[in-house]
């Protein structure tokens, strides 16, 4: 099955306002002559296809419709481009370094929002029934990140007791079903 061509009008037009076209094109990309003809392409591409469809009667202001097609086309190609150049980046980046790519996790299930929530109403609850000597060493540890000298020097304790409270806290956590993530 072969798709519909645009009618010989298309060509006429296309024809006429080529040069035009190109000069446009070649201005928004900055004189790089092979990115300016495949932003045309691409501009030829999309305007035949409309033509081909039988849009072309119902535009009043060929030259202007072109015209416009042709910029949206420079500014999707230009897009495209930069994306590519960020994802190479990143990707050779990625190769110099130990880092491990991975794909983003794939949006929630209402199921898992719904365990989410509950797991952390759980774990509000044992942090709650916490007295405070355990609640804040925990609370700092693992909401706010601090490393334990960080937790020693702030609550006045030493490195091994800071250790020591946020351990007994875990445990206690867990053993009331609060807290197996921590």
């Amino acid at each position: 099955m072969s798709s519909p061509c645009p009618s010989d009008g298309f060509w006429d037009l296309w024809f006429e306002h080529q040069n035009q076209l190109l000069r446009q094109c070649m201005k928004l990309m900055s004189g790089n002559v092979a990115d300016a003809e495949d932003a045309l392409g691409n501009a030829m591409v999309r305007a035949s296809s409309h033509f081909a469809e039988g849009k072309g009667a119902a535009i009043t202001n060929q030259r202007a419709w072109l015209s416009r097609l042709v910029h949206n086309a420079c500014i999707d190609f230009y897009r495209a481009r930069s994306r590519q150049k960020r994802w190479t980046e990143e990707i050779l980046a990625m190769a110099d370094s130990d880092v491990v790519p991975s794909l983003p996790s794939p949006a929630p299930t209402p199921e898992e929002v719904a365990e989410t929530g509950e797991s952390m109403r759980s774990l509000q609850r044992g942090l709650d029934d916490l007295p405070d000597v355990l609640r804040d060493p925990i609370i700092l540890r693992f909401l706010e990140g601090r490393s334990y000298a960080e937790i020693a020097d702030r609550l006045s304790i030493t490195n091994c007791t800071a250790r020591k409270r946020v351990q007994l806290a875990r445990e206690r956590l867990r053993r009331n079903g609060a807290g197996p993530e921590i």
